[in-house]
């Protein structure tokens, strides 16, 4: 390897190390400062919290029949029944353990927990729950009905945020993507459990960022951002829509580093018309092909990021607590990847559960009516496509995109028994599926021609 080469790996890697040593260390810390809250201080906002829980089953619909509104707060009882029982020793970090009778529906256990002292006798080693010592914190000012809605104002603040960054940056077809994709997964639904908001989170906060980012001339932070991305989804998710924190941030770096070599093209054909053509720069196509190899670097990061910070909790839940934690979470890794399934039954198990989780997108999931709707809506696209297609290909490199589509569908082959049982929220992982192929779709559409028919229709004097 060349010494260039040797400095540029460098350079990639070695700002990783320390990021990834402060980002194990911060949460641990939030871990141990939630802890040391005093019980007395949150409690009246946790049995409020118990009682709303308990208002409702730990499964429900918001509306019934409709699919996307399937609520889990089966996961929230949980989550905060673990931030109830944090404290501060090591053990009790790692372990992170509730209290739990088999006889009683979680709310239930989460009502007694709290109301009567009850000890944690359950262990959740193979998570970090992070997400609980965020929610202990929050408990200090507001019960969960508040947690709720704060969440929901969080995401409509970030995800206007990020609208206006795209709109500013005249990524106008990206930020009717974003809009599209959001609606897509019923984006409404999100802040109403705990289980689904924080990858939803996360990936409009590093959306915003990469962007910013990119903007500003720093894209060397680019692979610390996505470390750190992959590092805080393992530390606050429950596994649920992992991904998106990994794809959307990509397809908006990509589309922005894309629009902006267009316009540097078109300079370039406007100068070379006129004489003053710059042979130094990189072409358009160049760009395209030759960027790939950093896109699969960026991806490899966020992965060593997540999945290296799952492997260090387990690693220090060992360390500390001087036990094996191997056979705690041995189980549930095989329980979700699905080992059981028989092999002659796989196939159709694999498509049941690539079915489930198509039929959560808007408007599928939302009864008879939204089947018709839908199919409706995609034979409308398919003629506008087919009657209003336009000459120009495609912009960007169609084996980037291909990849982004592809993730979330190898996760659900990869984790087919979990993807299966919890496709009421697992579907949300194709928000970027959406996201490309309403790209695709607007690229390759003269929508100027649209534009034309829609005055002589409508505007006709």
């Amino acid at each position: 390897m060349s010494k260039g080469k040797i400095s540029a790996v460098c350079k990639w890697v070695l700002p990783l190390v320390p990021a990834y040593c402060l980002v194990v260390l911060a949460a641990v810390l939030l871990l141990y400062g939630a802890a040391m809250i005093p019980q007395e201080s949150v409690r009246q906002n946790f049995v409020r919290s118990a009682d709303t829980l308990c208002e409702n089953d730990v499964f429900f619909h918001v509306q019934e029949g409709v699919f996307p509104s399937f609520i889990d707060r089966y996961a929230d009882s949980i989550l905060l029944n673990i931030a109830w029982n944090l404290r501060p020793d090591p053990g009790s970090l790692m372990w992170t353990a509730y209290y739990t009778d088999e006889y009683q529906n979680e709310n239930e256990n989460l009502y007694a927990s709290v109301n009567e002292d009850l000890s944690a006798n359950q262990e959740y080693v193979r998570y970090w729950h992070g997400s609980a010592a965020v929610v202990r914190i929050l408990h200090r000012a507001l019960d969960i009905r508040s947690i709720y809605l704060l969440h929901g104002i969080i995401l409509v603040v970030l995800t206007i945020l990020l609208l206006i960054l795209l709109i500013r940056r005249k990524m106008l077809i990206e930020a009717s993507a974003l809009s599209v994709g959001l609606i897509g997964v019923s984006i409404w639904f999100v802040p109403l459990s705990l289980e689904y908001y924080w990858t939803f989170l996360c990936m409009l906060l590093a959306s915003v960022l990469i962007l910013i980012l990119e903007e500003k001339g720093k894209a060397g932070w680019i692979p610390v951002l996505l470390l750190v991305t992959g590092m805080v989804t393992a530390y606050l998710d429950f596994l649920s829509t992992e991904t998106i924190t990994l794809t959307v941030p990509l397809l908006l770096l990509y589309r922005q580093r894309l629009g902006r070599e267009s316009r540097q093209q078109n300079k370039r054909d406007i100068g070379q018309k006129t004489g003053t053509h710059n042979k130094s720069d990189s072409s358009l196509k160049e760009m395209q092909s030759a960027g790939i190899t950093s896109y699969l670097v960026y991806c490899l990061i966020w992965a060593l990021g997540y999945v290296g910070m799952w492997t260090t909790k387990w690693m220090l839940a060992a360390c500390i607590t001087k036990e094996n934690v191997i056979p705690y979470i041995k189980g549930h890794v095989a329980e979700r990847i699905g080992t059981q399934t028989p092999v002659l039954k796989l196939p159709i198990h694999l498509l049941t559960t690539l079915k489930r989780n198509l039929q959560g997108l808007f408007p599928f999931g939302y009864g008879a009516a939204g089947i018709v709707c839908g199919i409706g809506i995609l034979l409308v696209l398919a003629y506008v496509a087919y009657v209003f297609h336009g000459k120009q290909k495609p912009g960007g490199s169609m084996i980037l995109y291909g990849l982004l589509i592809a993730i979330p569908y190898v996760r659900y082959l990869v984790l087919h028994d979990h993807a299966y049982l919890h496709a009421f929220f697992t579907y949300r992982a194709q928000l970027v599926v959406i996201m490309v192929i309403w790209i695709l779709f607007c690229e390759t559409t003269d929508l100027s021609e649209i534009k034309n028919l829609m005055k002589r229709r409508f505007f006709k004097k």
